[in-house]
């Protein structure tokens, strides 16, 4: 159960606005901090939909979707030198 919720957590919490310049992004911490994202929740997040996939709790082709789009969000963000700002504006894509 534990292991669950904690995927639902992620999954749950994503911005999934197709057409959304944030799509993928997931929110901080639950409650509090509604429309803020971290680089950390979205790095865990990528991790938990392959476990969600392994333990069928989406579908290969779901998880796929998921991490494809959101790989696209990340690609398009600004960094500097390389590096995420730490928080995100879930809808913007921009920090936070």
């Amino acid at each position: 159960m534990e292991m669950r919720r904690s995927f639902d957590f992620f999954w749950e919490q994503a911005n999934t606005e197709l057409n959304s310049p944030g799509y993928g992004l997931i929110r901080d911490r639950f409650p509090g901090s509604e429309g803020v994202a971290s680089i950390a929740s979205v790095g865990f997040g990528l991790t938990a939909y392959l476990v969600g996939i392994e333990f069928g709790y989406i579908t290969h082709q779901e998880g796929y979707d998921r991490v494809n789009g959101t790989l696209d969000t990340l690609l398009a963000m600004d960094r500097i030198e390389g590096f995420y700002f730490h928080f995100i504006d879930m809808q913007t894509g921009e920090r936070a």
